[in-house]
């Protein structure tokens, strides 16, 4: 295995996207020397002084620079140790003028070592359906800064696919960890969420405000607001991996929420009888503290994480930074795009608007406050109510680990 995981390291560190490759279960060799300290008492030595021995001879520092004209020639010493024999031929004292070598002494071989520090296992089914403990060397690849992980892991598979033919059928090669199919994963369920979000703010626009023109303005200010958001965070030099992926899922559900506002104040405004342009502007202006006040907020509840240390924080490090691009990208959008939209594309109501306490009593207002009243009234209807509200999201969290967390995958 230390054999065959080398050439398969040796190979994948071709691969152009390839940065560094580390091979984790293989066990170090060492080099043991077995002595008897009566015959070393014999000769007027401790078994701490073979160390002391061993250590001036296994000289591995430069010497030093010697300087010729204008050129420096580095000096290496050939003390260090290459070969057991090397480290038998150490003289470790002298007896009627004949020196005594270390191999006179103490018994070297060569072996592996042991106790091991790190032992790596597989577990793994064979073709009669039992399953199997073997050992295992683990191969990390790292890909290179400012490339694309597709590419990474298409350069992998094909020279894997080449080394086919050179390896032992009965070499087993899997996959534990393929990063590149988990992204492509994330992205296709961030696509599909952005699909869910889009059609989700579209109904409930429709039912909430009761106007078309309106939920199309949200519909639009979702890709519009992501597009801004991916050029903030390509600027700000972080790529589209797990965790900043996983941050623009989350940021859907927070990200229409000023745009809805600044909306619904150009509707208010034309309501109240204001021309288009008067409404579009004075509409987000009149909100612009409370809209302000709420991306804040927002912000600054996932700013803690940037004071995280080591390599939790370094791998959590561009989900605030993203969240923080998201929301701030969705000010910009609520007091520039949406006035601008909603200038060309919402018009006055045909019929005067509804009072709050009218709206209260009728359409779906009317049905959720007779609903929201009969269920305070009875407390089994409360009860009830936070039953479903825990199952729902009981499920929606166990969606979301079966997303991001398989069981079928090996971590």
């Amino acid at each position: 295995m230390d054999d065959f995981s080398d050439l398969i390291g040796r190979t994948l560190q071709g691969a152009p996207e390839t940065s560094k490759v580390e091979r984790r279960g293989v066990l170090s060799q060492t080099i043991y020397l077995e002595f008897s300290e009566d015959k070393l008492a014999a000769y007027g030595l401790q078994p701490a002084d073979l160390g002391k021995l061993i250590q001036a001879r296994n000289i591995i520092a430069q010497g030093g620079v010697f300087e010729a004209g204008q050129r420096q020639i580095i000096l290496t010493p050939s003390g260090q140790f290459e070969s057991p024999k090397a480290i038998g031929d150490i003289v470790v004292t002298t007896t009627a003028g004949a020196p005594v070598y270390l191999r006179d002494l103490v018994d070297i071989s060569r072996g592996y070592q042991s106790p091991a520090n790190y032992l790596n296992y597989y577990t793994w089914q064979d073709s009669e359906g039992h399953w199997r403990r073997s050992r295992a060397v683990t191969i990390a690849i790292y890909m290179r800064d400012s490339k694309q992980i597709a590419k990474f892991g298409e350069s992998i598979d094909a020279k894997m696919t080449q080394l086919h033919h050179i390896l032992p059928a009965d070499l087993i090669i899997a996959h534990t960890s393929d990063q590149p199919l988990q992204v492509k994963e994330n992205i296709h369920l961030f696509w599909r969420a952005l699909n869910e979000a889009i059609i989700l703010v579209v109904i409930v626009s429709r039912i909430g405000f009761w106007e078309w023109r309106l939920a199309l303005i949200m519909a639009l200010a979702i890709p519009i607001t992501l597009a801004m958001t991916f050029g903030v965070v390509y600027m700000l030099g972080i790529d589209l991996q797990q965790v900043s992926v996983a941050t623009l899922i989350i940021a859907l559900g927070l990200l229409v929420d000023v745009p809805v506002v600044s909306g619904d104040g150009i509707k208010r405004g034309l309501a109240d009888g204001l021309p288009r342009k008067v409404a579009a502007w004075l509409g987000p202006t009149k909100l612009a503290t409370a809209i302000f006040f709420a991306t804040v907020t927002n912000i600054i509840a996932y700013l803690p994480f940037l004071m995280l240390n080591g390599n939790t924080g370094q791998f959590l490090r561009s989900l605030p930074i993203v969240m923080t691009a998201s929301l701030l990208c969705a000010l910009v959008v609520s007091m520039t795009f949406i006035p601008l939209l909603g200038y060309y594309i919402q018009r006055p109501p045909k019929k005067k608007e509804l009072s709050i306490e009218e709206k209260r009593e009728r359409d779906f207002y009317g049905f959720y406050n007779r609903l929201v009243g009969r269920a305070i009234a009875h407390r089994w209807g409360v009860l009830l109510g936070s039953l479903v509200f825990l199952v729902i999201g009981g499920l929606f969290a166990s969606h979301l680990k079966q997303q991001f967390f398989p069981e079928d995958v090996q971590y």
